[in-house]
């Protein structure tokens, strides 16, 4: 009955080691709760977006929505994360970027997104990735998944150093939209900034995982 116990006990301290490990891996910071008093917005977009810090665009995700001006606009944004900032999680080698396009995703064949983030180590800029939903010469980093693009970089040497210490916090960031081949008047809905290692398990597999390891703990269990 002890040795079941030990046995029971290893399981269970495995499962709870394993759900941490993937809770771990991937943090995401929504903007739908940005206050809008702290968002700056430059030439090229609506500025009225803003005054309610966040929105459900006509695609229906949440964040921030951000619309061009005129024909053609481009348009670039600080966000300050002001109480929401965070610090981020030691095992980060990559952040990622994820917006909505609020209308027909097809036409909007050609865009640049760059993205500087503002945390302990000063400011950290990343070039804008161009991509589009129907364009199949997309960058590497991007990906498209109906209306929602996902935009991933590297992150620099110096900000992985400071990430690693563990103290590392981001405040805020700038980024902005280059309307190569947009339509004039484009609406996109900025949803999150995810911090992450550049390989993350999938849920999925990190519970098959499991399954395996369970039931050879409990192979090992009859054995004994």
């Amino acid at each position: 009955m002890k040795q079941q116990s030990k046995w029971s006990a290893a399981a269970l301290a495995l499962v709870c080691g394993l759900v941490a490990s993937s809770s771990a891996q991937a943090q995401t910071i929504g903007l739908s709760g940005v206050d809008a008093s702290t968002t700056t917005g430059y030439a090229g977009w609506l500025t009225a977006n803003f005054a309610s810090g966040s929105s459900v665009g006509s695609a229906g995700t949440a964040g921030i929505e951000v619309q061009a001006s005129s024909a053609g606009g481009y348009g670039y944004t600080y966000f300050d994360l002001g109480s929401g900032a965070t610090t981020i999680n030691p095992n980060s080698t990559q952040v990622t970027l994820t917006f909505t396009v609020n209308g027909t995703a097809s036409a909007y064949n050609w865009l640049g997104v760059p993205l500087t983030l503002n945390d302990g180590t000063g400011t950290g800029t990343y070039g804008g990735i161009y991509s589009g939903s129907g364009n199949p010469g997309n960058q590497a980093g991007a990906v498209w998944n109906g209306n929602t693009a996902s935009l991933t970089w590297a992150l620099n040497p110096a900000e992985i150093t400071a990430i690693q210490g563990g103290s590392d916090v981001v405040y805020g960031f700038n980024t902005g939209v280059d309307p190569a081949g947009v339509p004039a008047n484009y609406d996109i809905t900025f949803n999150s900034l995810t911090f992450s290692p550049a390989t993350v398990v999938p849920e999925p597999a990190t519970m098959s995982l499991f399954g395996l390891s369970a039931a050879g703990l409990l192979a090992l269990r009859r054995r004994k």
